[in-house]
């Protein structure tokens, strides 16, 4: 069965790996929103993301990081993102909201 959750992040003007705030160190997929009420935009990427790298969230906007197939015969490894390895930068006081399952 496939759980969803959610979870609003308060930017501190660097780059959050989105392990450190998911409940889940995996998931399926995910949605970051970007509520329009923020200064600027979210960033979304690798370790190297900025306020000048990434993908482009605008105000207003979100970005689906689309579902994994749930195919049993894929090795567990292959089911799941990996928390570890996205990382959003979020301006000084914006937010970002992700939705995500598992």
């Amino acid at each position: 069965m496939v759980q969803q959750f959610s979870t609003t992040i308060t930017g501190s003007g660097g780059a959050i790996q989105l392990s450190t705030v998911l409940s889940k160190t995996f998931f399926r997929w995910a949605n970051v929103f970007v509520p329009s009420g923020n200064s600027g935009t979210v960033q979304l990427g690798d370790s190297t993301v900025s306020a000048s790298v990434g993908q482009v969230i605008a105000k207003g906007a979100s970005f689906q990081i689309p579902p994994i197939t749930m195919d049993e015969r894929d090795a567990p490894s292959n089911r799941f993102y990996d928390a570890t390895t996205f990382y959003v930068y979020v301006g000084s006081s914006d937010h970002a909201v992700i939705t995500y399952a598992v």
